[in-house]
């Protein structure tokens, strides 16, 4: 079994990473960002490489720099503390020069406006550095034991060195209600950290003794197939369910999901109602928001299985929108039982319902991928007059993969859904006119559906777009 580090292993693999360590907390990196960078502080020749690890989240940053570039890199932390070889997924990368920043925001925009944010911090980090004069200080620190946590608020930011049972472990583990769980301190829970370095028998048996602390660390491994474990809902849900009956409170929502979810035991959404009522009433905030969405997920369901069309259509909703959101590796039957009610209310003839159905096969939803049927379900939404599959029935017919349908008959059917008003359907119709789709080409026609579409909708391409497009006719 893979084990984590420990206060004698470094916490990154040798070669990894050579600069400095810093720890923060997303409430710290959110006040770096309203501090006020300067134009110099885009172009030092002499900014510090480092890693940005945030103790409250599940990824690190690595900011390389040389004298005319830096490299921003994003990685995963849920395998990596767990494998001293190479980083276990790297999510993102760009190379971002002095230039770019100074005379094309826009580009370096473009990257996506989280990796900017992160881009900055790490200059504000250095401009911090530069400030406090600790340049040599922190270039001297012994990077395997030692790292810097910044802590604090705008006006207040600190930066401390630390090592030993002050510097975070953060072994993160992927738990419930889409949460992300880390125990940041050695400290702070010595009996934790123990057991983070026992095996799954020492667990298992303390566990068995009531260990409260070895049974989440159980219920995550079981949950998630981590430490080398192998996924195991039924055995999360053996701990979970053990656990929840004690009263702990994040267990008890955990529970509510699992029965709500189906994963590791039959779904019941009448349990899941009683153990996030149970949940809410011990003090979990979201529990007391969750009630409600399962109680009106257990009636829908009630009048689903009465054959109530719309109470169909809520319920498959209710089970897409929990799909996925446990970290489960296996076959998420939400999204396959949310798609069968679909299909159930789609033989009836409900147009949103074929619809429905037709998303699913487009993009693979709870059923395999089948363009084909997608195409079929559309046409058959477009019969109805559906605005949604007029439009998208249209637009395979202009691309040409409807066979025994013309462009024409596709402009005609995304013209139709754009007078019942559909968004997208008038944005394509601009399209249509701009490139002579299905019909003549009309460049004041196409502006003109553009900007409806624009009124409201945002889409910077397209605003430029038309701007270049009026140019061009003056």
């Amino acid at each position: 079994m893979n084990t984590p580090a420990t206060a004698q292993e470094p916490l990154y693999p040798q070669g990894g990473f050579s600069g400095p360590r810093f720890f923060i907390s997303i409430d710290t990196f959110n006040s770096l960002l309203s501090q006020k960078l300067d134009i110099e502080d885009y172009s030092d020749p002499n900014l510090i490489s480092f890693s940005l690890d945030f103790t409250d989240m599940p990824f690190y940053l690595v900011f390389r720099a040389q004298e005319n570039w830096q490299t921003l890199f994003v990685y995963s932390r849920d395998e990596y503390h767990f494998s001293h070889t190479k980083p276990g997924c790297e999510a993102g990368r760009h190379v971002v020069s002095h230039a770019e920043v100074k005379e094309n925001k826009a580009r370096i925009k473009s990257i996506g406006d989280d990796l900017v944010y992160f881009f900055l911090a790490c200059l504000q980090i250095n401009k911090m550095i530069r400030k406090k004069g600790r340049e040599s200080q922190i270039l001297a620190m012994d990077n395997e034991r030692e790292g810097l946590l910044i802590s604090g608020t705008t006006g207040k930011i600190r930066m401390k060195i630390v090592s030993g049972d002050s510097l975070p472990s953060l072994l993160c583990t992927r738990l419930f209600k889409n949460a992300v769980q880390t125990r940041p301190y050695k400290a702070d829970d010595p009996e934790g950290f123990r057991l983070f370095q026992a095996d799954i028998s020492r667990r298992i048996a303390e566990a068995e003794e009531g260990s409260v602390p070895a049974m989440k660390q159980l219920i995550s491994m079981y949950a998630t197939g981590s430490e080398g474990t192998e996924e195991d809902p039924a055995q999360a849900f053996f701990w979970i369910n053990r656990l929840a009956q004690s009263g702990d409170a994040d267990s008890q929502y955990g529970l509510a999901l699992l029965y709500a979810k189906g994963m590791g035991t039959p779904r019941d959404l009448s349990k899941a109602v009683y153990w996030m009522g149970q949940a809410a009433q011990n003090g979990d905030a979201d529990a007391v928001k969750a009630v409600p969405k399962l109680e009106y997920a257990a009636e829908v369901k009630e009048r689903a299985e009465k054959g109530d069309i719309p109470a169909q259509l809520d319920y498959a909703a209710f089970l897409k929108g929990i799909g996925g959101k446990i970290g489960h590796k296996g076959e998420d039957t939400d999204l396959k039982e949310s798609h069968e009610w679909i299909e159930k209310a789609a033989e009836s003839g409900d147009a949103d319902a074929i619809w429905l159905a037709a998303s699913d096969y487009e993009s693979g939803s709870g059923v395999g991928k089948n363009e084909t049927k997608a195409i079929s379900y559309y046409m058959r939404g477009a019969a109805l007059g559906h605005p949604a599959s007029l439009n998208n029935a249209g637009m395979y017919c202009l691309r040409g993969a409807v066979r025994g349908r013309s462009k024409e008959e596709g402009f005609s059917m995304v013209r139709q859904a754009a007078e019942l008003g559909y968004s997208e359907a008038i944005k394509n119709l601009g399209l249509c006119y701009h490139f002579g789709e299905g019909t003549s080409p009309d460049k004041k026609l196409a502006i003109m559906y553009y900007e409806q579409y624009l009124e409201y909708n945002q889409d910077p391409d397209l605003e430029r777009m038309v701007r270049e497009m009026r140019s061009s006719m003056k």
